[in-house]
């Protein structure tokens, strides 16, 4: 689910450089870098997570929040 929101993200950033005006192209820069990262940490949490619990199971994960606290 991750990558498939990134391939939308993807769409608003070439939608902004098909602007063409200076605030279009800043947009797409910080957009760009702004989703890189915070996309990035969500890949090495899920990562994380995955070799904690040892399993690709998504019913494995309810109840994490309780887990966690």
């Amino acid at each position: 689910m991750l990558a498939y929101s990134s391939i939308s993200q993807v769409g608003y950033i070439i939608l902004a450089l098909g602007t063409g005006t200076e605030l279009g192209i800043a947009g797409a820069v910080f957009h760009l870098f702004n989703h890189s990262i915070f996309k990035t940490q969500l890949f090495v949490i899920l990562q994380q997570l995955k070799n904690k619990l040892v399993t690709r199971d998504m019913n494995a994960y309810s109840g994490l929040s309780k887990l966690c606290l």
